[in-house]
């Protein structure tokens, strides 16, 4: 098996996100009322746990299943970006 390192450079705030969001996954996975709470009242639930939003963003939670895998097709580059194919487009990636 081949193995993959990537380095991803992360702001604070997007630090603190993601330690806010580690913790309410594992919320949702111990308590079903809050994960029904998460799943329909997204960015409320975020705000309520520490997590930040970016402004001016809409939050989705969508839940995955042991034979569902959710690949979102990220938003098209602004006008008169640079793309590159195969990966290697600094402003795309994939996350898995």
């Amino acid at each position: 098996m081949s193995q993959y390192t990537r380095h991803v450079e992360m702001s604070e705030a997007q630090i603190a996100n993601l330690v806010a969001w580690k913790k309410i996954v594992a919320r949702a996975w111990s308590d079903p009322a809050f994960k029904a709470q998460l799943l329909a009242q997204p960015t409320q639930t975020l705000v309520a746990n520490g997590f930040t939003p970016e402004a001016g963003i809409t939050y989705r939670v969508i839940e995955d299943a042991p034979d569902v895998k959710s690949v979102i097709l990220p938003a098209a580059p602004a006008a008169g970006s640079a793309l590159v194919e195969h990966g290697s487009n600094s402003a795309y990636d994939p996350g898995f």
